[in-house]
């Protein structure tokens, strides 16, 4: 790979599974116990010039590029203010690109800041899942049933409306 014109594949930068997600694992290892060693992780000026490198993708608006190829690509959000201002992910009902997944946003922006404001827009995310116009147009994920891409998510969505206090995003903590 010369440059980005011969780019094969790109890297994708998303929050779920992307190189914020990479950012996200690394910040929570190991390496960074610092009760264990006493000591800074080595690499730690490498990771922090490479998010440095990531956040001046952001626009003014506070979205990312989807990948590093395509950095006028706004099409998907999932960045805290703009999900509410863009609207919905309409891809599914799922925490992958979908309606829950956007819901959690506002569940743990919730519970940083105890912002009923965020629990209401969570209300109206898990409210639009009951739609009918939704659910008719709504893409089938290939795994349906699924934590990240299908139903079990969006029942841990609902699950943890009921109380948004011990919100939990599933097998991942955010903070």
């Amino acid at each position: 790979m010369n440059n980005s014109d011969d780019c094969k594949y790109c890297e994708y930068l998303g929050a779920a599974h992307g190189i914020c997600s990479i950012y996200h694992m690394i910040l929570n290892s190991s390496w960074f116990d610092y009760s264990a060693s006493g000591q800074a992780c080595k690499h730690l000026d490498l990771i922090k010039s490479s998010i440095d490198g990531f956040l001046a993708l952001q626009d003014p608006d506070g979205n990312f590029p989807i990948t590093l190829d395509n950095t006028r690509e706004k099409r998907l959000v999932h960045w805290s203010e703009l999900v509410w201002k863009k609207g919905l992910l309409r891809k599914g009902p799922s925490i992958f690109h979908g309606v829950a997944g956007n819901g959690y946003v506002f569940l743990l922006l919730y519970q940083l800041t105890k912002d009923s404001v965020y629990l209401y827009r969570a209300s109206k995310f898990a409210e639009f899942l009951s739609d009918r116009n939704f659910r008719r147009e709504a893409r089938t994920p290939d795994r349906p049933f699924s934590l990240y891409e299908g139903l079990a998510g969006t029942v841990c969505f609902l699950a943890d409306l009921l109380e948004p206090e011990k919100e939990s995003f599933p097998f991942m903590e955010v903070y």
